[in-house]
């Protein structure tokens, strides 16, 4: 009798002793029916790269013969090779086998198995991503709106589609953030830096994720679903922000998701406020004496921290400043604009200006200071200043009068300034007893130079004198042979020229400690005392007073020259 011996395996190109080595004992025997279910054990052996041997008890009488396996694994390759064997027995006693003999191997033929696709379940199913995403508008630094296409897809009666949106703050979604099988929940949840945000179209009305609450709440502004567009309004200037979009498919009440499409959106550096105007009493309370009220729009985001976020630079000059001032006080007011009225990208900003004077005019202008974004040389970008607005405050007649003997008073002090200004001395000590002036290089030289005699100024009823002479005018006193000359009462004093003169031995000290600039400069001080004397007739009485007279030098660290600009600009 013929046996087809069958070699199963998954090995390609095994050898033949590999073969030969399985014995009959541990073959698979099939009987004459075509199909066979490979077993569990026979399937492991399989995995394991080893070979099964079926022996096939096959009849030349019925043509090509067949057998199907059953139980193999699904989308596997298979290696078979056949080889034919007879078993001869002996004529006479047909159990009794004289021996076997084997046709070559056939060559290795290779099988692949395959499974029919099923129909996937409603969460597999995959809806094709939204088309044509891009920027529909951007009207300013803080708004942009965003649209898209529907996609090509045939929805079967049980489908719906919608869509969601969600918002990267300054950077593109991470590798394991773009997967189609996160929802928006748990894209969110797992977003612990809190850059994302998300909106959704699946009610008729735009809706927004609140992670806080977990809860979605119909998106402001308003806006249709069905327009396929989504208008955001909380941007902040000289930024990026992704934008992504998919394509949401409900089958049976699952949900299955396409991939995320996105597009990059960068915004404008901070605009400067617009529409600045003065507010009237009857709007804002407030004196408007004292106090002035403006309002403005300014294009940052709705809901913004002021001062945290953004805050402003309120410059004012009024007509007694030299020029714009920031330190004006100032109060924010809450804005009585209804939300309908303030144009979209523009928040609507009152401020009360306080310690202005009555009946003057203040000019004001208003810019923007962006602290969302870093610092700059340790400042924070600024916008442009907006268009000024002038306004005058109301008057007070009380005030009035208060500031018109401010005026006076301030004039009489300008008169006194001025006369001191003029005079050829600073006066030290004007008194009754005692008269101490300081004398100015710049004023008596030109005089000294012009004269042979010079009067010093004297004090009425004085009995002490003292004149404090820069080292100037010493100088031009000597060069020009002027004498000084003081007239107290019936007395007269002069004070010849070389008087003072550089061969006096404290001088010489002076000057040498000026070339060596342990000082700059120095005065010549000059004291003249009258002590009265009693006077007894026919005794020993004096007839005129005694006088004391002396001179010193006074020593300076700075020159004569700095010491009186330092006056003039205190003055001043």
């Amino acid at each position: 009798n013929g046996v087809y011996e069958i070699y199963l395996h998954q090995k390609k190109n095994i050898k033949e002793s590999e073969l030969t080595a399985l014995t009959t004992a541990s073959a698979i025997i099939l009987n004459t029916n075509e199909l066979y279910q490979v077993q569990d054990k026979e399937i492991d052996t399989l995995r394991k790269g080893g070979v099964i041997r079926l022996d096939y008890p096959g009849s030349s009488s019925q043509g090509m013969n067949h057998i199907r396996l059953e139980g193999l694994d699904a989308n596997q390759v298979y290696y078979t090779t056949v080889r034919v064997r007879l078993d001869l027995k002996d004529r006479d006693d047909t159990n009794k086998e004289i021996e076997k003999r084997y046709s070559v191997f056939s060559k290795e033929h290779s099988f692949t198995t395959y499974t029919k696709p099923s129909e996937p379940g409603p969460g597999e199913r995959v809806p094709p991503v939204p088309e044509e995403l891009q920027v529909i508008d951007q009207p300013n630094n803080t708004t942009v709106t965003i649209g898209w296409k529907s996609p090509e897809y045939s929805k079967q009666e049980d489908e719906a589609l919608y869509y969601e949106m969600i918002r990267v703050d300054s950077r593109t979604l991470a590798k394991e953030e773009d997967s189609r099988l996160l929802s928006i929940k748990n894209l969110l949840d797992n977003n612990m830096a809190d850059d994302m945000h998300a909106w959704r179209t699946k009610e008729p009305l735009v809706h927004q994720y609140i992670k806080s609450s977990d809860k979605w709440s119909e998106a402001t502004p308003q806006q249709v679903s069905n327009k396929l567009q989504l208008e955001d309004d909380k941007l902040s200037p000289n930024q990026i922000y992704y934008y992504y979009v998919r394509t949401v498919l409900i089958v049976e009440g699952e949900e299955a998701y396409s991939s995320w499409v996105g597009i990059p959106v960068t915004t404008d550096p901070v605009q400067r406020p617009i529409q600045l105007k003065v507010e009237n009493k009857d709007d804002y309370s407030h004196d408007p004496k004292r106090e002035i009220v403006i309002s403005f729009l300014a294009p940052i985001p709705k809901n913004s921290e002021i001062p945290g976020e953004y805050d402003f630079d309120i410059a004012v000059q009024g007509e007694l400043d030299d020029n714009y001032k920031l330190d004006y006080s100032t109060t924010r007011l809450t804005s009585k604009v209804e939300e309908k009225d303030i144009p979209t990208g523009y928040d609507h900003f009152v401020y009360k200006i306080r310690n202005v004077k009555p009946g003057k005019r203040y000019d004001i202008k208003v810019r923007v200071i962006d602290k969302v974004v870093d610092t700059v040389n340790g400042e924070y970008p600024k916008s442009l200043y907006s268009d000024r607005v002038t306004t005058r405050t109301h008057f007070d007649q009380d005030e009035q009068d208060k500031e018109d003997k401010f005026e006076e008073y301030l004039k009489y002090f300008e008169d006194k300034v001025e006369a001191l200004r003029r005079k050829p001395y600073w006066a030290l000590e004007d008194g009754a007893n005692e008269f101490s002036i300081k004398y100015r290089s710049n004023y008596i030289i030109p005089e000294i130079n012009s004269a042979k005699t010079y009067q010093l100024a004297v004090g009425e009823d004085a009995k002490d004198f003292t004149y404090y002479m820069p080292a100037s005018v010493i100088a031009s006193a000597n060069l020009n042979k002027t004498s000084l000359e003081i007239k107290q009462g019936s007395v007269t004093y002069s004070v010849r020229p070389s008087t003072i003169t550089t061969e006096l031995q404290e001088l010489k000290v002076a000057l040498e400690d000026i070339s060596a600039k342990r000082i700059r400069d120095y005065y010549v001080a000059f004291y003249f005392k009258q002590i009265p004397q009693a006077t007894n007739v026919g005794g020993d009485g004096f007839l005129t007073p005694k006088i004391v007279v002396d001179i010193d030098l006074i020593r300076l660290k700075e020159e004569d020259l700095f010491l009186e600009d330092d006056i003039m600009i205190a003055l001043n």
